[in-house]
């Protein structure tokens, strides 16, 4: 039944995006049926999406606070759920502004936010986002008793391996 439904509202977009996109509703749908036939691993998968939701909006609270804006948790619990939701919307070549254009369109159009407090938070998240990363990339690297230069070394024995496969 949500197949058809689906079915029926696809029908209205070009033939192309029509082609390419049913595939994904098909294995989407296909996917949260048998969810439903497992609800503890639905449970499971839902209780871990709540986690990683709550902690993206805490961070993204902890920021807000880190250049002195008092804002209340649920205020960034939302706008960061409406932020991540413009994923979905097409974005330039590296996503570049279009993170700060939209969250300066949650946080100070939907929440009525002061646009440099705002501004502030991102430019200060940025930066603070990549050291977090790396810092878990090199712990995760050591871990598995790997350096960094170990790590480029393989990189580009791959890639070497590679181009000799093509012809």
């Amino acid at each position: 039944m949500a197949l058809a439904l689906l079915a029926r509202l696809m029908a209205t977009l070009p033939a192309g995006v029509r082609g390419r996109s049913e595939p994904f509703v098909v294995c989407f749908v296909e996917a949260l049926l048998a969810l439903v036939g497992r609800p503890r691993l639905l449970l499971i998968a839902s209780a871990y999406t709540a986690i990683a939701v709550g902690l993206d909006a805490l961070y993204f609270w902890l920021a807000f606070r880190a250049v002195g804006v008092h804002v209340a948790f649920p205020i960034v619990l939302y706008g960061k759920t409406l932020y991540n939701l413009a994923y979905i919307l097409p974005t330039p070549p590296g996503q570049i502004g279009s993170n700060e254009l939209v969250g300066l369109l949650v946080f100070t159009g939907l929440f009525g936010m002061n646009p440099a407090a705002v501004a502030a938070t991102f430019l200060f998240a940025h930066p603070w986002t990549a050291l977090l990363m790396l810092g878990s990339c090199l712990l995760s690297l050591s871990r598995m008793g790997l350096t960094l230069r170990t790590t480029l070394a393989l990189a580009q024995d791959a890639a070497l391996t590679a181009s000799q496969r093509e012809p």
